[in-house]
């Protein structure tokens, strides 16, 4: 639905669409410290920025730094980590800063620092795909396409493996958090990986993992 309006937007037209996107991210912190804002009510979060808003804006934001930034590529990396760092510093230090140990928080305030459309998240994404345009490959490793072409299957069944290296990695294991969280992450992946792959063999699979 996005494409054919971006096959004939301007650069400039998709700045203010990137514009009212990044606003839209920062409705989740205001919500926190001045309630609604704008209008909002329950069966409409984003108000007026309801169709500039979730994650239809990173696509047009990777759309954008593809095909009309024009950045050199020492300017693309620099900003590009300084994006990434940042979004990353800000995510990670939000979920030490609100989890208490001891203390029950409802999932909505534990983590509003990861909600996949917040302005710190919308930084790390767009300082990774800056970094990303500073690969100069013609041809992508054998691993990362066919990782590429399961990524939508990885990402749906993902939910499956996680409550199982959760109790394994925490439970069973008694990993530290520090430590459980990369084991969690890896694990999960290997395994949507691996799986997505087997399903890749069944004929029709692509109505099943995309």
């Amino acid at each position: 639905m996005i494409s054919p309006w971006l096959s004939k937007a301007t650069a400039k037209e998709e700045r203010f669409f990137i514009l009212l996107f990044l606003l839209s991210t920062c409705m989740p912190y205001l919500n926190r410290w001045a309630g609604e804002v704008w209008g909002q009510c329950f069966w409409n979060e984003y108000h007026m920025l309801w169709y500039f808003s979730g994650y239809l804006g990173y696509l047009v934001l990777a759309h954008y730094i593809r095909v009309h930034l024009t950045w050199n590529r020492s300017k693309r990396l620099v900003i590009g980590a300084i994006l990434m760092i940042v979004g990353a510093i800000w995510t990670i230090y939000s979920f030490y800063v609100q989890a208490i140990p001891g203390e029950t928080l409802s999932t909505p305030v534990l983590e509003i620092g990861w909600a996949s459309c917040t302005i710190n998240c919308a930084m790390l994404t767009a300082g990774t795909f800056l970094l990303f345009t500073c690969i100069e490959r013609p041809k992508a490793p054998l691993l990362i396409t066919e990782m590429s072409k399961l990524s939508y299957g990885i990402y749906l069944m993902h939910i499956f493996w996680l409550g199982l290296w959760v109790t394994v990695f925490k439970y069973t294991l008694e990993l530290p958090t520090v430590a459980a969280i990369p084991c969690i992450a890896v694990t999960t992946f290997v395994c949507c990986f691996l799986t997505a792959k087997i399903i890749s063999y069944i004929p029709g699979s692509k109505w099943i993992i995309g």
